[in-house]
Order: structure tokens, then sequence, then C-alpha cells
């Protein structure tokens, strides 16, 4: 939840600043401006030359701080592109753990193309669950789409095993698709 959130401290987790709900009477976080966006719009913007691999890098790195917490594990939950910011400098920061507990959503079917099938049901957070999300991610910043973008019935398609390898794509070698395909 987000108290959680404000006693961690990592390099890729973006530091919470305070809490408002002077917006609409909506729990809202105050945090620093990301200028390099989300990752997923980063990755899409040409004119910076983005490297999805430096996001994926900070990423993992974030997930290892907060699975190895030391007071206890903590899960994300809710990983995906438009949940890591970029800074001026291209780092990213993890954000928006933890926020579909607090705030009830037990599941939205938007967020489904980066769910594990385990998880279809209902939110869990879980290692697993992020590692899968994680795969998801990756390919989502290399391929510059959603997971899954093209299928109509996305929650069904999960059930029947996880994405194929997609064509066109010059960056995702047999090395990466590999790696990403590992998490699934």
């Amino acid at each position: 939840d987000i108290s959680t959130w404000c006693k961690v401290h990592h390099d890729n987790i973006l530091p919470v600043l305070g809490i408002t709900t002077k917006f609409d009477n909506a729990v809202s976080v105050v945090s620093h401006w990301m200028e390099g966006g989300n990752a997923h719009d980063y990755v899409r913007n040409n004119d910076v030359s983005p490297v999805p691999l430096v996001c994926l890098v900070g990423i993992a790195s974030g997930l290892r701080y907060l699975h190895g917490h030391h007071s206890h594990p903590i899960y994300h939950g809710n990983l995906r592109g438009h949940n890591v910011l970029v800074s001026q400098s291209g780092q990213a920061l993890l954000t928006d753990f933890g926020l579909s507990e607090l705030l009830g959503s037990s599941f939205n079917p938007r967020l489904v193309n980066w769910t594990p099938p385990e998880h279809l049901d209902g939110f869990k957070g879980s290692p697993e669950g992020d590692v899968w999300a994680f795969g998801m991610t990756a390919l989502e910043l290399f391929t510059r789409s959603f997971p899954f973008h093209d299928i109509q019935d996305v929650k069904q398609r999960i059930v029947e095993g996880p994405p194929e390898r997609p064509s066109g794509c010059s960056r995702l070698t047999d090395k990466w698709w590999e790696i990403f395909s590992s998490c699934w």
C-alpha cells in the first residue's frame, strides 16, 4: 500500500513526496516530475533514441529490492510500461505498486495483458506474478506494443499459454526472446 511505498528507498523506485485527496477526493501520490514520462511512451519516442534494455535493468533492480526487502517481501502487483517512469537521464523508476490492493480493485480487465494465468481470477501479489509481468513488460518495451495487443479475448489467450514470438522486431534477438520467455 502507499504506507509501504513511502518507506522504501531505492534508485529504481519513485520516491513519494506526499499524499493528497485534493483532486476529486481521490487518493493521489505526489512525486518528482519525471521528464521521460512512462516507459511505454518513452521507448516509442524516436527523438530520444531510447534503449529498452536500460529501462529493463532498472525495473529488474527495483523488483529485486522489493522482493528482498529487509522487513518483508513486497510485490509490485501491477507492473507494466505505464507504471514505470523514466527520469531525464533515462533511469527507470517503479511506481504504483500495491495501489490495486489499496483501492480495492480486485481485477481490472484493461490490465489483463500483464497478468499471469494464476492471477486472472483476482489480484494476488506474488514474486512469480511480478516475474511474469516483467517478461510481458520487456516484450512491451521491445516491441513498443502492449502484450497480446492484437487478440480479442486476452484472458482466454493467456489461459492457453504465453505469447508467441512476434515477427518483424529486429531488437528482439534470440537471446532476448529466451530471457523474456523464461519469465512465463
